[in-house]
Formats: C-alpha cells, sequence, structure tokens
C-alpha cells in the first residue's frame, strides 16, 4: 500500500492530476480504513476543481483520524472555495483547536470572515496570523484591507506601511496606502506613494485618476487637469474620470472645456447623478436657467440630495444678481 500511496503522492507533484486520481481512488478503495489515503485522494481531486468528492474525501480521513489538523484546514479550504463559508470557519476553527498556533488557519479563517463580512472576526484572525509569523506581507495586507473597509484609515495606513516595509514594489499596497493617506487629508504623502504606484503600473487609470485628485485638492490644477487626461486616455469610457476633468477646468475657469467633459460624463453614465448636477451647476453660471432645470428634473430621480443642491444654487442666482 505504501508503495502504491507513495506513487500516487509524486504523480500530484508532478501534476499529472488525472493519473493521480485513478491511483488515489485504487488506493482508498483497497485501503477504506486509511486515512492518509483518503486524505491524498481529497488533495487531487481539489486540484482538479472536483469540490464535493474533495469534502467527501478529507470527511471520511477526518471520521479516520479526527485528531489530525491538516485534515480539517484542507477541508476548510474546499469549503471557502465552494463558497460554503458557515462550513469553512467550523473547519478553521477546528484546526486551531488542534493546533493553536498554525498562522495559516488564522489567515484562512480571515479570508472567511472577510468573505462574509464579519470585519472584527477578520481583523483578529489576520492579528493572530500576525503574531505567529507565516506569510507576514499577505497577512499585513489583508489587516490593512479590513481597517480599509471598516474606514478606519489610520490603521489601514500603518499596516500597508508594513507591507511595504516587507515588499517595497508591492503595487497595491503603495495604491491602497495612497488612498488612506487621502482619506486622511494627508495628500503630500498620498502624492508620493500614487507616483511610485503608477511607476509601478502606468496602465492603471485608477491609480493615475487617484494621483489626480490628490493635486486638485492641493491646488495642483495644471497637473491634476493632466493626470485626469491621462486616466481617460487609459479609459475612455469611465464617466467619473471626465467628471475629475471637469472639475479641474471649472476652477482653472475653463468653462467650455469643462462643459464638454461633463457632458461626455452624462452620455457614458446617464444614471450618474454627479454630471448632471455639475451641469446644471454650469448652465446655471453661464445663465440659461432653463438647461439648469433640465438637469434637476433628471436629478431628481438619481439623487435627491444633489438634486435640491441644484435648486437652491438656481434659486439664489437671481437674488445674488439682484443685489449687484
Amino acid at each position: 500500500m505504501n508503495n502504491l500511496l507513495e506513487t500516487g503522492i509524486r504523480l500530484t507533484e508532478q501534476g499529472l492530476y488525472s493519473t493521480a486520481l485513478s491511483t488515489l481512488t485504487m488506493v482508498a478503495l483497497r485501503f477504506p480504513q486509511d486515512a492518509e489515503a483518503h486524505y491524498h485522494l481529497g488533495r487531487v481531486q481539489f486540484l482538479l476543481n472536483d469540490a464535493p468528492a474533495a469534502a467527501q474525501s478529507f470527511a471520511q480521513a477526518i471520521r479516520l483520524q479526527p485528531e489530525i489538523g491538516t485534515y480539517h484546514f484542507e477541508l476548510g479550504l474546499v469549503h471557502l472555495w465552494a463558497g460554503k463559508f458557515a462550513e469553512a470557519v467550523e473547519a478553521f476553527k477546528e484546526t486551531l483547536r488542534l493546533d493553536g498556533q498554525n498562522a495559516k488557519a488564522y489567515l484562512a479563517l480571515g479570508h472567511t470572515y472577510q468573505c462574509i463580512g464579519e470585519h472584527q472576526e477578520m481583523i483578529r484572525a489576520y492579528e493572530s496570523a500576525l503574531s505567529f509569523g507565516e506569510q507576514p506581507a499577505a497577512a499585513y495586507y489583508d489587516l490593512a484591507s479590513c481597517y480599509a473597509q471598516t474606514e478606519n484609515h489610520v490603521m489601514a495606513a500603518q499596516y500597508f506601511r508594513q507591507v511595504i516595509e516587507l515588499d517595497p514594489d508591492n503595487f497595491n499596497a503603495r495604491l491602497m496606502l495612497g488612498l488612506s493617506l487621502m482619506e486622511l487629508n494627508r495628500h503630500a504623502e498620498a502624492i508620493a506613494h500614487l507616483e511610485k504606484a503608477v511607476a509601478l503600473n502606468a496602465d492603471h487609470s485608477a491609480t493615475v485618476a487617484a494621483l489626480g485628485q490628490c493635486h486638485l485638492q492641493v491646488g495642483d490644477m495644471v497637473r491634476a487637469r493632466d493626470l485626469w487626461q491621462t486616466a481617460i486616455d487609459l479609459c475612455p469610457e469611465n464617466a467619473e474620470w471626465y467628471i475629475g476633468l471637469a472639475m479641474t477646468h471649472l476652477t482653472l475657469g475653463n468653462v467650455a472645456e469643462a462643459l464638454e467633459a461633463t457632458r461626455r460624463a452624462s452620455e457614458i453614465r446617464p444614471d450618474l447623478a454627479e454630471p448632471h448636477y455639475t451641469l446644471g451647476l454650469i448652465y446655471n453660471a453661464l445663465g440659461d436657467t432653463e438647461a439648469a432645470r433640465r438637469e434637476h428634473h433628471v436629478l431628481e430621480s438619481l439623487n435627491e440630495e444633489l438634486a435640491a443642491g441644484l435648486v437652491r444654487a438656481i434659486q439664489e442666482r437671481p437674488s445674488a444678481q439682484a443685489s449687484r
């Protein structure tokens, strides 16, 4: 049996999964009380994306030897892959009951909690993974992402920095750190990290756009305009990039260019409220009250708050003129 089992394991390691499946199925059938045989059969079934069969094999291995944490861990991974999150949580918890310092199990448990939106449990799991030192960069990144999702941007920035210390060329960490710093209104720091992110991946339009927004916030309108235009060149069907370009043109006093960019945003995403709001403001500033009211009519069904803001702007304009 040992020789046949070792053959199946070796075939799996060589990537010959179909041949390994035949071999390990034979072993499991001939030696149904051997937990290791069912475990290795489950591994190759999982590699072949047969999650139901893999779950059965791992469950059988557990029935035969419930004290082996690896069997519970692999079953948890299958459940996680199949979207059975409650079952995955139980399997990973059992792994940790048997091996309380299993960092990979804590990391997988954190991923599972992330899938079901249990943010506090997710943070605790990732912090435990870090305390046992397994895959520190991945754990730091996941933990930072958790904090970002819960809008704790101070902690998010702290852990994204930890990722960068371990992996300075990590594009995602640079981008996410920049976004967290933007939320904290630390735009100069954000610009430094976003510039590095752009250097790592110059074709990522969202990073270029975020950098443009940062420059807008610090008052560097020309640089902001150029970055928004670059983002549009990279992804010309993203309405939000046109809105950013329009706001920059408005600040620069380029009303015609702002109008053109906003109209384009509205064409791409007629269901998006911001282009209609911006168009209304532009038309109102140009004295075209009728066009501004048309945009308000559209806004009423998209965003009541922005619609109310546009009405106030329209109503205030005549009084402002009268006061002059």
